[in-house]
């Protein structure tokens, strides 16, 4: 008798959630806007070089989310702690960055480092306005189950087009490595390609919260086959980092325990990551010719030359720097050199923490480093629900901290999107809580 019970339980689950996927529910305004976004940020590259207005989507999407989080905060008539920690952090941040600006009196516009302020917290506001959003919405679970579906469709269709560029040129190929012509998809190059299989990994994971089957764990692999094709380091690091978050999620599950971040977790998936990639970050970072070296150089330069307090805001490594060109790279010869010069700027924002140290100095840096902890801390927190979530956001802050080595990675737009999708987390479960618990 149980075992019937169980079974026609089971029988009317996958009903509804038949019905419901094919049922389109009456979407307000902002759910509206969240569902087209949600959309366009799986394709913002193909896009953005289509139609150039649409390289602003990532923009657009931080002003949105940030937009609700503060009407939000305003008919409250308060903020959580932590919020205000956050914004205090970053507003002291950009303090330090002026008053570089001021010690440095290097030539910078006002648009200039209103850039570059927008370039440093666009991370933080997405993380304040993702969570403020989607908590302010209804069918949060309806629109990330239509994102799903579209990514499902594009690892598929991905794997399939990746062998084929093997055997014949689709004008997906971009450089070889391992013996293999690298797939760039629809994306232009493959380095760009593998952002977007990390975002579709940390998508159809968070669709791991709506129950676990073989299906959904087979569309995991398939995109982690898809991510190889990349033949990026990163791309094997990342795959072998969830990986192993996998069997330690299976791990504490045969205990019935409940996955914590611990320091150790961090420091065996870093060395794990440096394992895979080590070829690659001796070749970054020790090469005299390699860009990420160049720009190390320059910025340990510029932080030894302005400490504590460093150049100031748009002066180095960042994309406002690049826009408007800084005078540092005439100063230190970059200006004449490949990939750093005004017409053909391919390198410039290639690095993260050089331009932190070099613009913002000694005591940006520590402020930086706060502010990203109570960021990660308050994204936690909110998703600390279960294990599987645990898992997600514990791989999100150990692949996207790694990352930081050698990207622009909490400036890049691909990350915009990967925070707007895992701010979806605790709306995802408080629906399902509501319909199945």
């Amino acid at each position: 008798m149980n075992f019937l019970r169980t079974t026609k339980l089971r029988q009317e689950k996958t009903m509804r959630d038949i019905k419901s996927s094919f049922v389109i529910p009456r979407l307000s305004f902002a759910e509206n806007i969240t569902l087209v976004l949600s959309i366009l940020l799986l394709f913002m590259q193909p896009l953005k070089n289509a139609i150039p207005v649409f390289s602003y989507i990532d923009e657009f999407t931080v002003l949105f989310s940030f937009a609700v989080f503060v009407l939000n905060r305003v008919k409250r008539h308060s903020i959580s702690i932590i919020e205000g920690k956050i914004i205090v952090a970053f507003f002291l941040f950009i303090i330090v960055g002026t008053f570089g600006n001021a010690v440095s009196k290097l030539d910078r516009s006002s648009a200039a480092i209103l850039t570059d302020i927008l370039s440093y917290g666009k991370f933080f506001m997405m993380i304040l306005g993702g969570l403020a959003l989607f908590d302010s919405l209804k069918n949060v679970k309806w629109i990330f189950s239509i994102v799903v579906k579209l990514v499902r469709s594009l690892v598929v269709l991905g794997l399939v087009l990746a062998i084929l560029n093997q055997i014949m040129d689709l004008g997906m190929r971009d450089d070889i490595r391992y013996g293999m012509y690298c797939f760039s998809y629809i994306y232009d190059t493959a380095a760009i390609f593998s952002w977007y299989c990390y975002m579709f990994i940390l998508i159809l994971s968070i669709d791991l919260l709506n129950g676990i089957n073989r299906e959904k764990i087979i569309y995991v692999i398939l995109n982690m086959c898809l991510w190889l094709f990349t033949g990026r380091s990163r791309g094997f690091a990342f795959c072998a980092i969830y990986i192993m978050l996998v069997l330690l999620l299976r791990m504490y599950e045969i205990k019935k325990k409940q996955l914590k971040i611990k320091i150790g977790y961090f420091v065996m998936l870093g060395l794990l990551g440096i394992i895979v990639a080590w070829n690659q970050l001796i070749f970054y970072f020790t090469t005299t010719t390699e860009a990420r070296s160049i720009l190390l150089y320059v910025g340990i330069n510029l932080f030894k030359k302005y400490f504590p307090l460093g150049a100031g805001l748009a002066t180095f490594g960042t994309a406002a720097a690049q826009k408007y060109y800084s005078p540092i790279y005439g100063i230190y010869g970059l200006s004449n050199r490949y990939g750093f010069t005004f017409d053909n700027p391919l390198y410039l924002t290639d690095n993260f923490w050089p331009a932190v140290i070099g613009e913002t100095g000694l005591i940006g840096l520590i402020i930086f480093f706060v502010a990203l902890y109570f960021a990660f801390k308050y994204l936690y927190d909110k998703c600390n629900q279960n294990n599987m979530a645990r898992m997600i956001i514990i791989f999100f802050i150990a692949t996207i901290l790694s990352s930081s080595i050698a990207t622009s990675i909490f400036a890049q737009n691909a990350t915009v999107a990967d925070v707007f999708y895992i701010c979806m987390i605790p709306a995802i479960l408080r629906e399902g809580k509501n319909i199945y618990g």
